[in-house]
Order: structure tokens, then sequence, then C-alpha cells
């Protein structure tokens, strides 16, 4: 799409990802993403996304997993800057005997008037043993929107921690998690 910028590097066991949206781009569609592992080992991801100014886009990233003794490490850091809107969404499929940790931390600034939302979900057999992490800074008439969804079974283990630092006139911010733990 005009006006969205992605790099991608790869590395053996790591994965960079810079997307830049330009000023005032709209983009209809959702840009999707696919960050999969099959088989065993760690999975490094950095991501890092800056949404000019009066720009609109919607990320979906799909995460299927499959294998023993996989880690699957993202560090997101985010910047919706003045008037701009942010929609990610990152799901997860886990095959029912995979044995995963998930260590996902992002951190990001919201700026005036502008939007950021975010929804985590694995939807899938188990969890694994999972930690997630949001920091966001939100500035004036900005909102955040963070939402996390996650069902647990068996030995799955959850961790869930939000911080939302309402910096500026006006702000806002919903943190909302939901989980379960089933069996």
């Amino acid at each position: 799409h005009p006006g969205v910028l992605i790099e991608k590097k790869s590395y053996e066991d790591k994965i960079e990802i810079k997307i830049n949206v330009l000023p005032d781009t709209v983009v209809e569609k959702p840009v999707h993403m696919c960050l999969s592992k099959l088989g065993s080992g760690n999975q490094l991801i950095d991501i890092t996304m800056d949404i000019g100014e009066n720009a609109k886009v919607k990320i979906i990233s799909h995460c299927a997993f499959k294998g023993k003794n996989l880690k699957h490490i993202s560090r997101t850091k985010l910047r919706v800057k003045k008037g701009a809107s942010l929609e990610v969404s990152e799901i997860h499929y886990h095959d029912k005997d995979t044995d995963i940790v998930i260590d996902a931390k992002s951190e990001g600034i919201v700026e005036e008037k502008a939007s950021y939302k975010s929804l985590f979900k694995i939807d899938s057999n188990n969890a694994g043993k999972v930690r997630v992490e949001y920091v966001v800074d939100i500035l004036d008439h900005a909102i955040a929107d963070v939402e996390t969804k996650i069902a647990g079974r068996d030995v799955d283990e959850i961790y869930v921690k939000d911080i939302m630092y309402l910096r500026g006139k006006y702000s806002r911010a919903i943190s909302k998690s939901r989980l379960m733990a089933l069996g």
C-alpha cells in the first residue's frame, strides 16, 4: 500500500521489522503479518512501528506454533503521532502438544488526539508459559485501549501487566484482561 513502508531483516533466530506509515495515509484493509515457528528453539522478534500524523492503519499478526522447547520473545516499540490511529491484533494459535514460552513486551507513546487499540489473544488448545506486558504513555486528548484474552489449561502459567500513563489533559485508557483457568 502506498504510504506504508515495511522493512524486514531476518537472522537465524531473530527478525527485525520496521513499519512506518507516512503522515495522512489511510489504509482501508488490514496489514497482515505471519510470525510463526514450527519445530523448536527461540524466535526473537523486534518490531518498531512509527505511525505518522493523521494516518490510520490496522495490523493483524497471526502467530502459529507447533513443537517442543519453543520460546517466542517479542519486543515492540510504537509511536502513534498526533491525530493518528493504530489498531494491532496479535493472535496466537498453538498446537495442542506445543511446549512454549511467550514473552511479549510492548511500549509506546500515543501523541495528542491519537488512538491506539491493541488485542493480544491466544486462541488455541494451550497457552504455555505466558508473560505479556504493555507500557503506554498517553498524551493530551489521546486514547489507549489494551486487551488481553487467554485461556489457560493444566500447567499453563499466565502473567499480564498493563501500565497506562495518563500524561496529558483529557487522556484516557482502558486496560482489559480476560483470563480463564480451564481443567
